[in-house]
């Protein structure tokens, strides 16, 4: 069961990953930014797509970790689950229309496994520095 500030994290969930991973170029002679433009790709592909989901998930998962949440991270473990079973299906009948957006959602699900398995590194070095003493 979800708490109320989990609740809140879940409905703001897209907005926390704009503000957290995307950036815009200001001048695009010299940057184009990181996931810039994936807003109106979100927008175009709807609320339910997968790549809108991973999206979620990547800030839920950077959200649990940093207020050290772990029930919120473990809820996210579920979802990635559900998620993977659909991209499959997607990926599988991935044409010239969608492609971006599947490869998009490929990068998305991969900045989740790097964050997820980083907080675990961290946590075990954590551990292993405090027993070493």
């Amino acid at each position: 069961m979800l708490d109320s500030d989990d609740e809140q994290y879940h409905m703001n969930a897209l907005e926390i990953f704009f503000d957290g991973y995307c950036v815009q170029s200001k001048d695009r002679t010299l940057s184009r930014g990181f996931l810039d433009g994936l807003r109106s790709l979100i927008v175009h592909a709807g609320m339910f797509s997968d790549i809108c989901q991973a999206a979620r998930l990547v800030a839920l998962a950077t959200t649990g970790n940093r207020l050290c949440k772990p029930h919120l991270v473990d809820r996210t473990k579920q979802l990635y689950g559900d998620l993977l079973r659909s991209f499959h299906s997607n990926l599988l009948g991935a044409t010239a229309s969608n492609l971006v957006e599947v490869l998009m959602t490929a990068v998305l699900l991969g900045l989740f496994e790097v964050g997820l398995y980083l907080h675990l590194f961290s946590s075990i070095v954590h551990l292993w520095l405090i027993s070493s003493r």
